[in-house]
């Protein structure tokens, strides 16, 4: 510490001190309370208020001075940026050993920590947060546990902006736990992380383990988001192109862990309503296949698409654009990369009718008209299509069916060798 100043008080066997101020590099630190000394040899020093303004997250030395299971709670998200501290804190002896000695420091605390243009790491990053968490818990010099508060007002997840996040969260050895996971028997009812994403209610429960190399789960559900405000400069490619309007109701169970997305797996479903999505390159190009005119690029109003998270890919198991007049039922996968590897049956006619038998028969004797196959990437989605690909089955079974035939019949007499013809005319002369 440099710069340091403040007032100490001796009194009835304590020492008071107040108006701590100091410096540890940009790091400012300020102190209120006192210190007791007791007859057993022990200490307790209580901080009725301890500030740490503005430290990076990465300041070793800052983090080394709090006890061990308050550190342990800041480290266990992985904060990366600038942090401030602010609030109360008691470390003190614990009871004698067996040797007569004081036995290890135990503290209690409940502090706030702001953030500022920081990165927490929960088993999923978060980007650019602002905003806090409310932190009170308790080490017995042995073991730790930490209940909190989340009041992050702006994150960034994946590029998309989240904000209002709020909700309880559990810290201990095992890892974090946020949302209904985090909930103590006689809490009451288990509380989900709530936030706003798109204009929509994100509701988040899940867990992250404490070890550099173990797993994570989350649940999530999303309901009446903005589709355009979702999709505004986050997808790659698709920034300068016209917004996306509809509403998105989501739902994902995700697990994996920090050692990358080849650990991935998870599946979930989204459902689009009111969607114009005739400007997503993708819909775009098919409907120039399908030679859908202006009139009718409103087609597709409402969407479901079923997934599964393998790895870094994504399985679309089934994929419903649905519309009045047209709708295509599909399924396939997504890298990455955003690479594409989709397939189509387009219906003509009245998509709520057909598409349960869609489903079901994997086309109905509309959908056997046109077969659609989607590559290249989201952004520049290269397509192909196949007409009457059951007729084409057909065919080509027929006449692979003809050669067998032709190859097993024995050729007729016309065609027999010439020299065998001739010894046959000499014979009859």
């Amino acid at each position: 510490m440099e710069q340091l100043k403040g007032t100490l008080e001796w009194r009835d066997g304590g020492l008071r001190f107040s108006g701590v101020r100091g410096r540890n590099a940009r790091t400012t630190v300020a102190a209120d309370g006192v210190c007791r000394f007791l007859p057993d040899g022990g200490w307790h020093v209580s901080f009725q208020r301890l500030a740490l303004d503005r430290f990076r997250a990465e300041h070793e030395a800052v983090l080394d001075a709090l006890p061990a299971g308050l550190r342990r709670a800041v480290t266990s998200i992985h904060p990366r940026g600038m942090i401030s501290v602010d609030g109360t804190l008691d470390v003190y002896t614990t009871s004698a050993t067996a040797t007569g000695r004081p036995g290890p420091a135990a503290a209690s605390w409940d502090v706030a920590v702001d953030v500022e243009q920081a990165r927490l790491d929960v088993g999923t990053a978060l980007e650019h947060v602002h905003g806090g968490v409310r932190l009170r818990g308790h080490s017995d010099g042995r073991d730790w546990h930490c209940d909190g508060d989340l009041r992050i007002d702006s994150a960034l997840w994946r590029g998309v902006q989240v904000t209002g996040v709020e909700g309880p969260l559990a810290i201990d050895a095992r890892g974090v736990r946020f949302g209904t996971t985090a909930s103590r028997p006689g809490e009451g009812e288990p509380r989900h992380v709530r936030a706003r994403l798109g204009g929509g209610e994100l509701l988040l429960d899940g867990a992250a383990g404490g070890g550099a190399g173990e797993g994570f789960t989350l649940s999530a559900s999303l309901s009446d988001a903005d589709l355009e405000r979702m999709t505004d400069g986050s997808v790659p490619g698709l920034a300068a192109r016209k917004p996306f309007k509809g509403r998105v109701f989501a739902g994902l169970e995700l697990a994996g862990s920090r050692a990358g997305a080849h650990a991935l797996s998870g599946r979930g479903q989204v459902r689009l309503r009111d969607a114009d999505l005739y400007e997503l390159p993708v819909v775009l190009a098919m409907l120039k296949v399908l030679r859908v005119k202006a009139p009718d690029l409103r087609a597709f109003g409402s969407s479901v698409i079923d997934f599964r998270i393998d790895g870094p890919r994504a399985c679309l198991d089934n994929i419903e654009l649905s519309g009045d007049a047209i709708s295509l039922v599909g399924n396939g996968e997504i890298e990455a990369d955003s690479s594409l590897h989709l397939t189509f049956r387009s219906i003509m006619g009245d998509s709520q009718a057909q598409l349960p038998a869609m489903k079901s028969v994997l086309g109905g004797a509309s959908g056997n008209f046109l077969l659609i196959h989607v590559d290249g990437t989201v952004a520049d989605p290269q397509i192909t299509s196949e007409a009457f690909p059951t007729l084409a089955a057909a065919l080509q079974q027929w006449q692979e069916q003809t050669r067998r035939r032709d190859a097993a019949t024995p050729p007729p007499a016309a065609l027999l060798p010439a020299s065998r013809s001739e010894e046959h005319t000499s014979e009859l002369q």
